[in-house]
């Protein structure tokens, strides 16, 4: 008995949902050189997922390549939370916890903006030491 070949379907596809995805593509198609250290993070933190992506690699770089929605990071932020009649850009609601928060403002204290230090917190999967890699790496 084989294994479910879905068809049209890649293996990756579930990936196309994932709000942290999402994100990451947003910032690596911003700065393609976050993917290395997004990536060298992952293998750590998930080694299934990472070896998964390194199996698949050319749809993996499709999918990334793919368009992001343009609110993919505040939808990371806000928890997919649906919005009816999406209005003018900017200001919309962060919820984080307390944790989160203190991580965010460590990360703003090195001297980035509070938006900027909590985009990168959430596409480094809540890794402070990794966000401030990657903000100090694109502030060079």
């Amino acid at each position: 008995g084989g294994g479910g070949g879905d068809g049209e379907g890649g293996i990756l596809d579930f990936l196309r949902e994932n709000p942290q995805f999402q994100a990451i593509r947003a910032m690596v198609q911003g700065n393609p050189q976050i993917l290395q250290p997004m990536l060298a993070e992952l293998q750590r933190q998930n080694p299934q997922l990472y070896q998964l992506i390194n199996g698949n690699q050319e749809e993996f770089l499709q999918l990334l390549n793919e368009p992001a929605p343009a609110d993919a990071l505040q939808n990371l932020a806000a928890g997919m939370g649906g919005e009816d009649g999406g209005g003018g850009g900017g200001g919309q609601q962060i919820v984080i916890t307390e944790e989160e928060k203190a991580a965010i403002d460590r990360l703003a204290a090195l001297g980035f903006e509070f938006e900027l230090a909590a985009e990168a917190f959430f596409a480094c999967d809540k890794n402070e030491e990794i966000a401030a890699n990657y903000l100090f790496d694109q502030a060079d």
